[in-house]
This record gives structure tokens, sequence and C-alpha cells, in this order.
């Protein structure tokens, strides 16, 4: 029955070329119609000769067929022959629904309040009889492909945090592709920051393709101030280093600035107006590994910290 089943699921790419099998026929021709031997009826064997002829005539021509190695060979030959020319495959189809792509965000804003931890533990509850998992980083990345529960909580749990943009929209296009139309996308993520293009959008493409996709936020709204962009100038020959602090907050805050260079440390303070960025400038760098920290710069600390090292060759150009 399994057999029967999987050959009703073939199908050819050149169904034409099956015409070829009928090349079959002519040899069967030939081989009915070449000389034979001629046999010599004995008196004494006659009735039961022509008794077994008359019975079996038809079985006694196929049994001469079957017992001849080489039209077996060439019959083989034809019927592959023609197959392969047919160029057969098997659509394999999934049933609708069967096929969930699980994108994890791994953006650096995940490391606040835990929300890494809770998109695995949500994740993990989400499954069905096939998953592949798919890490949202600046480039997707395929962790598992069509794994069963067991081995996809496996790869889930040991989904990594990274100090990274996410690009959102880029890993739901590949899962789609992955997922196939029927197939479903649930992404976790606490949807802060991303790069590339909008989600929704790419959203909008899968499900006009045939793909489910569900947003699944995870982590409350948590405070957040954190330097977002430096670079150094040199001016008279001293170097000055340029921070952009970035307030993503709804109101209004002071962070202090922590500045150490080897045993030298000096500070200040930097206000920010709400969902704005503002410019700290740290003068006169000296060789060496400076070290800049803000306090009070929310739940997320992947960004409250930036280094920077100048070598003592540099110093004076």
């Amino acid at each position: 029955m399994i057999l029967l089943a999987a050959i009703s699921d073939i199908l050819f790419s050149n169904q034409l070329a099956l015409l070829a099998l009928a090349s079959i026929i002519p040899l069967i021709i030939l081989y009915l119609l070449r000389p034979r031997t001629i046999d010599l009826d004995i008196p004494s064997l006659l009735f039961f000769l022509k008794r077994e002829q008359q019975r079996n005539k038809l079985s006694l021509l196929l049994r001469k067929l079957i017992r001849d190695p080489l039209f077996l060979i060439q019959l083989l030959v034809l019927i592959l022959l023609s197959l392969a020319a047919a160029a057969p495959y098997i659509m394999e189809e999934k049933v609708s629904g069967q096929h969930t792509v699980i994108v994890i965000d791994n953006s650096a804003s995940m490391q606040a309040g835990g929300r890494l931890d809770e998109a695995k533990a949500v994740a993990a509850d989400r499954l069905s009889a096939v998953n592949s998992v798919v890490w949202a980083q600046n480039v997707p990345v395929l962790a598992v492909k069509e794994g069963d529960k067991t081995r996809t909580k496996e790869v889930i749990a040991l989904t990594p945090q990274r100090a990274i943009s996410a690009d959102i929209a880029a890993a739901i296009t590949y899962s789609q592709r992955l997922a196939g139309p029927g197939g479903t996308v649930i992404v976790f993520s606490d949807f802060a920051t991303w790069s590339g293009n909008d989600p929704l959008v790419a959203k909008g493409l899968a499900e006009y393709n045939g793909v489910r996709v569900e947003f699944v936020q995870v982590g409350g709204k948590s405070s957040n101030i954190g330097i977002v962009n430096g670079w150094l100038e040199v001016k008279d020959g001293a170097y000055n280093l340029n921070l952009a602090v970035k307030n993503f907050n709804d109101r209004k805050a002071t962070v202090s600035l922590d500045i150490k260079t080897g045993n030298e440390q000096r500070g200040g303070t930097l206000s920010i107006p709400a969902g704005s960025t503002r410019a700290y400038i740290v003068q006169n760098l000296k060789t060496g590994i400076t070290e800049i920290s803000i306090t009070g710069g929310g739940e997320l600390k992947i960004d409250d910290t930036a280094y920077v090292y100048i070598p003592v060759a540099a110093e004076g150009r």
C-alpha cells in the first residue's frame, strides 16, 4: 500500500517521453517471430503433447520470453531509458499549517528585562509537527530546519544574546520561503528597534503569498538611555571624542558620564529631552584606553559603555 501511494505521487516533467515505452511492442513481436526449432511429434506421445499445446499455448509462449535473459535485459533497458527521458519527480506537499517557523529577535534590546528568556519560553510552547528556527540578526541565521519538537526546543534554548541590530523584515522574508504557502511564521521580539525595512511591510507581503505571520511582543516597556554613536576629532594636536547619547524614554532625563583613562578620572552630566539625541564632547583624550560610561541609562546595559583606544604613536599627530 505504501509503495502504491508513493507511485501515485510520481509526476513527469516530459510526459511525451513516455511514448518511448511503445518501443517494447516491436521488441516482443520480434522475439515472437524469430525462427524457432522444429519439434517432431513422437507417435507414442502425440496425444499428450497436442493436448498440452492446446491448453498452454499462450503460457508456453510467455515462458519462452521470460526464460530468455537477453530479452529481459533489452526490455529493462527500454523501460529505464523511457522513464529517464520522462524525468520523473515527486511533488512534496506539506499539510497547511504543519510547518511553523520561529523567528527570535537577537538584537541588543532583547537583553533588557529578561526579554530573550521570555521569548525562548513562549516560543517553546508554540511548536507544531515540523518546525524551523531563524535568529533575527543583522542577517537572518537559520538555526534549525524542519526539526521535530524535541530538537527545536533544544535549539531555542541555545539562542544567544547578541549586541547587534536585528533586521526583522529580512528574517520574515527568509522565513516565508521556508514555511511555504499555508505555513506559519511567528516572530518573537520586543519590537523596540530594528534595522532594514519595516517588519509590518514584510508581514503584509508574506501574508499576500499565503503565509500566516504572527507578531508576539515580549517584555514590557522599559526605560533606556544609551550611547548610539561616537567619532574622534583632532583639534590643535589634541583628540576630542564626540558622543551621541539618545533618550529612548517618553520623558526628559539627566544622566551622569564617567570618563576613565588609566588612573585619570573625570565626569560630567547631560540633560536629554524625551525621544531626543544630544551630543557630549570629551576633550583632550590621552593615549591608551579610555572608558566612557553613563549612569542612569536604564535596563539595557549594553549601550551604557563605550571604549576608545589611542595608540602612543598617534599622540601629537
